[in-house]
C-alpha cells in the first residue's frame, strides 16, 4: 500500500466542489505523525506482513503554475512534477508511479541492475501496492528537507526557466539526490538519498516480497 501524508496545500488540491458538496480523498488518520503509524504498524502482528510506503506530497507554486513535491519519509528521495487536474487523485497516482519507477530504473541501472532484473522488481511493486490512501500529516525533519528542495527548484525556473519535458524533471531527481547529508544516530560519514532509495526498492521487491492490501 501507498500512502500519501499531504500537506495542508496539497490536501487542499486533492478537494473539489461540485454544486455546494465539497469531495475530499484525504482522510483522517487515527495517527497524528507519521512515526507514530509506523510504530503501531510494526507492534500489530496482523499488519506485519501488509507492505506501508510512507511518502508526503506537497503542492507548490512557481510563476502561477502548481507542481507536486512528493519525497519519501524513509529515504528522502524526492520526485518532482507536474499536477494533474485537480481533485484527480487518480491521475496524481498514475504520474507519481510514472515517475518513481523512471527514477527507479536509471539508478537500479547505474548500480548493475539488469534489465530483466528492474522488470522483476517493478511487477513486484505493482502488486504490492494496489492500494493506497491519503492523509493530512506531515513530518517536520523530512519538511525540512523538503524545503530545502524546493528552494533549490524555484532558484532554477526562476533565473533560467521552468521545465517542460519529464526528462529535464527526472534529472531534477537525480541531481538533488546526490546531495550527500550525514548518517542518523551521529554516525560518521555521509549517506546519499538515492543509494537509501534503491537499496530500500531492491530489498522490498526482492523474491520474498511482502504481502499487498
Amino acid at each position: 500500500m501507498l500512502i500519501f501524508n499531504c500537506t495542508k496545500a496539497a490536501a487542499e488540491f486533492f478537494t473539489t466542489t461540485y454544486k455546494g458538496k465539497k469531495t475530499i480523498p484525504v482522510l483522517p488518520s487515527a495517527y497524528k505523525t507519521i512515526t507514530e503509524a509506523i510504530e503501531n504498524d510494526n507492534c500489530d502482528i496482523e499488519k506485519t506482513n501488509n507492505f506501508k510506503w510512507q511518502w508526503i506530497v506537497d503542492c507548490i507554486s512557481i510563476k502561477r503554475k502548481k507542481y507536486f513535491m512528493v519525497i519519501d519519509y524513509l529515504t528522502n528521495y524526492c520526485l518532482a512534477f507536474p499536477t494533474t487536474p485537480q481533485g484527480n487523485n487518480i491521475s496524481f497516482i498514475d504520474e507519481f508511479n510514472k515517475f518513481l519507477l523512471v527514477n527507479f530504473s536509471f539508478w537500479a541501472t547505474q548500480k548493475g541492475v539488469t534489465t530483466d532484473e528492474i522488470a522483476e522488481y517493478v511487477m513486484r511493486y505493482h502488486t504490492a501496492t494496489k492500494s493506497c490512501s491519503f492523509y493530512q500529516r506531515t513530518d517536520s525533519a523530512v519538511q525540512e528537507s523538503l524545503e530545502s528542495i524546493v528552494s533549490q527548484l524555484k532558484i532554477i525556473f526562476i533565473e533560467d526557466k521552468p521545465f517542460t519535458t519529464d526528462e529535464e524533471f527526472l534529472m531534477f531527481s537525480i541531481h538533488i539526490s546526490e546531495c550527500s547529508r550525514r548518517k542518523d544516530n551521529n554516525k560518521r560519514g555521509y549517506v546519499y538519498s538515492h543509494d537509501l532509495f534503491v537499496d530500500f526498492f531492491v530489498n522490498e521487491f526482492s523474491d520474498n516480497l511482502v504481502c499487498s492490501e
